[in-house]
Formats: C-alpha cells, structure tokens, sequence
C-alpha cells in the first residue's frame, strides 16, 4: 500500500511538473534569440560556405512550425524566401531541429502594457491545456543583421574587415549561450 501511495504521488509530481514547463519569453529579444538559434542550426547543418551565399545574397528565410510547451520543434508547416526552398533542405533542418532538441522560445508581447506577466503565462498554460501544440515564427537572419552596415563602417575605421558572416557568429553568441 506504502509503494502505490508513493508511485501515484511521483506520477502526479512528475505530471504537474511537465505541465508546468513553457518555454515562453515576453521580453524584446525573444525573436532575435530565435533567429540566433535557426541560424545557428542552420550553420550545423548546411555548413559556412551555405550561409555565407545565403548572406552574401541577402536571402532571408521564415520558418512557420510547430512547437510543443518546451519549444521542440514537432514540425515545419512552411517555409518562406525569396531562395528557392526544396523538401531536402526543409527536411534537413527539420531532422536536425528534431535530433538536437533544439528548443525555440514561445514569444509574447506585453501589449498593452497593463497586462502582466503571470497573466500571458497563465494564457499560454491555458492553451497547453487544450492543445499539445502552438504554432510559431522565426527567421533566418531575422533582426540578427539589422545593424551590420552601420558596425561593419565602424570597424572599418579601425581596419578590419568585417563580413557578415562573422558579424552574425556575434550575433548567434549575443544571444544564445551553449
């Protein structure tokens, strides 16, 4: 009897624990730790000589996926650019997102302000509560690259030469710690 009080207890402790996890974000910089964690992935499975065509062309792409409450990839709805996306390349970056577990953040807006933090969290547990899945954006470079010409000029003044491939390897770091 000891035993199935004990079992059932850390079946229900486990269970509201699971429940309990979003991986939800409010704050301004959501979407661009998204992007760094896209093009991140997008480096690991394409290699640098792809994302620096990609860059070098100003290619931008938007990935519409689904997401579970920790913000594991389920699977990519669509996939937007002006590039010419094949199934290959979605089913690669999709295959990797899965395997590494890479997990997005659900963003959140405060708007309008009045509304508080506990109460969007309490929202987003709500719809886990119904659904086993929401449905995300995130791009490729995304906001990363907003301000290259104006940090590229600045260490040209100093004499370095800086690409924007280097530039989002910055980026991707600013954002997202391994």
């Amino acid at each position: 009897m000891k035993i199935l009080i004990i079992t059932i207890f850390l079946y229900f402790s486990i269970f509201m624990l699971s429940f309990s996890q979003i991986n939800i974000s409010i704050d301004e910089n959501c979407l661009k730790r998204n992007s760094a964690l896209i093009s991140k992935a997008l480096i690991d499975t394409f290699g640098e000589d792809s994302i620096r065509f990609l860059l070098n062309n100003d290619i931008g792409i938007m990935f519409i996926s689904q997401v579970d409450s920790l913000g594991n990839i389920l699977k990519i709805e669509k996939v937007r650019s002006k590039w010419v996306i094949n199934n290959d390349f979605v089913s690669s970056i999709e295959a990797n997102l899965i395997k590494n577990k890479i997990r997005f953040y659900i963003c959140y807006t405060q708007d309008p302000s009045n509304i508080q933090k506990n109460q969007i969290i309490t929202s987003a547990r709500e719809h886990f509560k119904n659904s086993n899945w929401k449905i995300i954006n995130f791009g490729f470079p995304g906001e990363l690259m907003n301000l290259y010409e104006y940090e590229r000029k600045n260490a040209r003044k100093e004499s370095i030469c800086l690409s924007k491939y280097d530039y989002l390897l910055r980026q991707i770091n600013r954002f997202i710690q391994d």
